[in-house]
């Protein structure tokens, strides 16, 4: 998890310079697993979030409200019973470790003034929050029983235990002898890297990884493969990072790779060099913007898990569909020797004397070959030709349904095609939500509320050409069919790959004439934001927008065009989304 002790240790210390001494005014409890304390100090007010979300437990200060329950949950009302007005008088950590203490000052009615303390535990599922006093549970938001299997129990009326840390200890309490002696001791067979994680407080895998990076050491290499050398860099490493930590010498960063957010640390990481580092004055701030983004993005992900699902089920139900029409169509190209038949009855009709299940006769559409007519006998020979031609004239019409259903069912697979294309290169929580919209807009889609939420409404791709032209590309449909028919003049270009789902793009001319490298660039960009993206030589159609239609009661980016030019090119990311 990112928030290991080192962080929690820079987040205790903003803590103290904004809140200690600070006045207590509000309490909430707006989920069952978050706190939020509303603190007044040195003339501004402080949100204080404590959330022990099993995903993304965290203590930090914030700038985001939340919307608080009609009815307060239990453990909301004991903290404002005991809590309400008091002064936070200290902060700490106990043991480098993931855990952190709140002293608050408090009177009773007769102003006898004492301590109660707020317990932060910091330990993934294991998460929790705990009010003592005098090191007595008052309540917590989960209780622990006698029947849980492990030697600590937490609810009211029992004396407080620290959870378990095994054989962990403080690094701050280790000299060089000590270190030598503890990492002497550990079995030779041992990775370096494991030897931090599971010997020190405060230490989570990637920054026992960063202390191999440090000192040089593969974080692979056996305990055993380490000489005095090899050692005195170990430690080395290890006392610069405690001292960074003891002098709040704090670098506070966020790392990302391909716009996703990867990890955080209060310190910088070499492992993480290769990533774009995104730095700020803040640790609150920090870690705000990063689990705002994680649950965000997990959001995203989930509903465009939920999106893929519809669209899939779509693709599969019309190409099952198309598939039936297919076969119909060829039974229904059969018909003409319906009209043959009935023909035949008609022109041989008076030489016809006796029949039951069929009729030879010669087929002068054949060359008076012999020819074997099925008959209903119950019928006359006038009444099964018309039988037949009523048979001929049905499939005739069958036929040309069938052609409309089929040409209906292609566009609604390329429809869907395209929108699987959009979905599985979302990276962008409005650019999913109007996909979501459109799906409800053209019927796929059930929308929960009847009335339709107002959301920030996404931007597509700009990109300043090497020759000063602006390019767009759309993000989803509703983006493809603006930057077609909104953005774009009847004398910009416009592009998109043949007959492979992909984003419009549209090249801006403002009456220039465009250069050959702008148009190769932009279908480079074409070709990328396609399912062509990992294949070479792609086809790019390109045209004058004058040139693009879009039929009435078509589904959003389908788009009709008769006169295009084409060009094979690879795919190229463009270098400045914005």
């Amino acid at each position: 998890m990112a928030l290991d002790g080192f962080v929690l240790g820079s987040i205790i210390y903003e803590l103290k310079k904004k809140i200690l001494n600070g006045k207590v005014n509000k309490i909430y409890q707006p989920e069952t697993d978050e706190l939020v304390f509303n603190i007044r100090n040195k003339g501004q007010n402080y949100l204080l979030l404590v959330s022990v979300n099993n995903n993304y437990p965290r203590i930090n200060l914030t700038d985001n409200n939340k919307k608080n329950p009609y009815e307060p949950y239990n453990f909301c009302m004991l903290l404002r019973k005991y809590l309400a007005s008091s002064i936070i008088k200290e902060i700490r950590q106990i043991n480098n470790d993931r855990v952190l203490e709140i002293d608050f000052e408090v009177f009773d009615e007769l102003r006898t003034k004492s301590i109660k303390t707020l317990v932060v535990e910091i330990m993934g599922k294991h998460s929790n929050v705990v009010l003592l006093s005098d090191n007595k549970v008052l309540d917590s938001i989960y209780k622990i029983g006698e029947n849980k299997g492990i030697d600590r129990v937490l609810y009211p009326g029992v004396e407080y235990k620290y959870p378990d840390v095994g054989n962990e200890v403080n690094p701050g309490t280790i000299n060089y002898n000590s270190f030598k002696k503890l990492f002497k001791s550990e079995n030779e067979g041992k990775k370096v890297y494991n030897f931090f994680l599971h010997n020190f407080t405060g230490f989570g895998p990637r920054l026992s990884r960063e202390m191999c990076l440090r000192s040089k050491i593969d974080e692979n290499s056996k305990i055993g493969e380490v000489d005095e050398n090899l050692l005195d860099r170990l430690y080395i490493s290890f006392e610069n990072l405690l001292k960074s930590k003891k002098n709040n010498n704090y670098s506070w960063n966020i790392y990302a790779k391909d716009k996703e957010y990867i990890d955080f640390h209060c310190f910088p990481l070499d492992i993480y060099k290769d990533y774009t580092t995104i730095n700020f004055t803040s640790i609150s701030k920090l870690v705000d913007e990063y689990y705002y983004y994680k649950d965000r993005y997990q959001r995203m992900k989930q509903r465009i898990h939920h999106l893929k699902k519809i669209v899939d089920k779509n693709i599969t139900k019309n190409q099952s569909k198309l598939l039936k029409l297919k076969n119909e169509y060829e039974i229904s190209k059969d018909r003409h020797k319906y009209k043959v038949y009935g023909d035949l009855i008609i022109a041989y009709m008076s030489t016809i004397k006796n029949y039951k299940d069929s009729v030879k006769v010669k087929n002068y559409y054949d060359n008076n070959n012999i020819i074997e007519i099925p008959l209903d006998g119950r019928l006359s020979l006038s009444k099964n030709a018309q039988k037949y031609y009523k048979k001929y004239e049905k499939l005739k019409t069958a036929q040309e349904k069938i052609n409309r259903q089929i040409k209906i069912t292609k566009q609604k697979l390329d429809y869907f095609y395209n929108l699987q294309y959009m979905i599985n290169n979302c990276d962008d929580f409005e650019a999913v939500s109007e996909i979501k919209e459109e799906l409800v807009n053209t019927g796929y889609l059930k929308s929960k509320n009847t009335k339709s939420k107002k959301h920030i409404k996404s931007k597509p791709y700009k990109v300043i050409s090497r020759d000063g032209f602006e390019i767009y590309i759309g993000k989803n449909n509703n983006q493809n069919d603006y930057i077609t028919f909104n953005l774009a003049s009847k004398e910009d270009i416009w592009m998109h790959t043949k007959n492979i789902p992909g984003s419009h793009v549209v090249i801006i001319t403002k009456g220039r004439e465009i250069p050959d490298t702008t148009l190769e660039e932009a279908a480079s960009y074409a070709a990328y934001h396609s399912n062509a993206r990992q294949s070479s030589k792609v086809p790019v159609n390109y045209t004058y927008k004058k040139h693009i239609k879009k039929p009435k009661n078509a589904e959003p980016g389908f788009v009709i065009f008769k006169k295009y030019y084409t060009m094979y090119i690879n795919p190229q990311k463009p270098k400045e989304n914005k």
